[in-house]
């Protein structure tokens, strides 16, 4: 059983990480934000809510787009990816008991998201902040800026200024254990160089609120 589980735990985190990397490489809304400006001014925020009433946030002028595991597969180092491959990758996540839910929104040269991913129980302890984040600079080769502890939002986790090597793109991305073996994981995009203490997306986290 040990071994099974700490398997588990490995392929866990090789998921996770490539379904970070996944999510952050484009969306259905029109993938990552291409350009150089700085975030949009007077940003309207529109309050969303998820389905299952597991948080409340809000996504800058408008709804955003619903991210499945068939968008992720076909974004996992694949984009051609083979109805059969995509099978393969959502049956795998049934059987380790791994869901994902996300949702993203592109706006002006930025790029929100938000994904809930549920794991067993018996792996959630192993699934910490650093792990995932060491797990995708692994798969990528991303360079950590900057990294601090944050309280808020009914959430306690880690924050991390991110430059993505592989795509030119600065993250600021939150990692969070909840309860229930769920993790939240919220980042901001863009081509710019950005700041830790970055205003815009300290507005999108502030939105926040983990209900469950």
């Amino acid at each position: 059983m040990a071994l099974i589980i700490g398997g588990g735990i490995a392929l866990l985190l090789l998921v996770a990480g490539g379904l970070y990397l996944a999510f952050s490489g484009g969306s259905s809304s029109g993938g990552a934000a291409k350009g150089g400006a700085a975030a949009p001014k007077g940003i309207n925020w529109v309050a969303f809510s998820a389905p299952d009433g597991s948080f409340d946030t809000a996504f800058p002028d408008g709804a955003p787009s619903v991210e499945d595991i068939e968008s992720l597969s076909r974004q996992m180092g694949n984009k051609n990816a083979k109805p059969e491959e995509i099978k393969m990758a959502k049956d795998m996540m049934a059987a380790m008991g791994i869901s994902m839910s996300g949702w993203s929104r592109t706006h002006g040269e930025r790029k929100y998201v938000v994904m809930v991913m549920g794991v067993p129980a018996a792996m959630a302890k192993q699934l910490t902040p650093d792990a995932l984040m060491q797990q995708g600079q692994q798969q990528s080769g991303d360079q950590i800026m900057n990294q601090s502890d944050f309280t808020g939002g009914g959430l306690v986790g880690k924050q991390f200024l991110v430059k993505e090597k592989l795509r030119g793109l600065w993250q600021i991305v939150r990692f969070a254990p909840t309860t229930g073996g769920k993790i939240v994981i919220q980042f901001v995009e863009t081509k710019d160089e950005l700041k830790a203490d970055d205003a815009d997306a300290k507005a999108f986290f502030e939105k926040f609120q983990w209900k469950k």
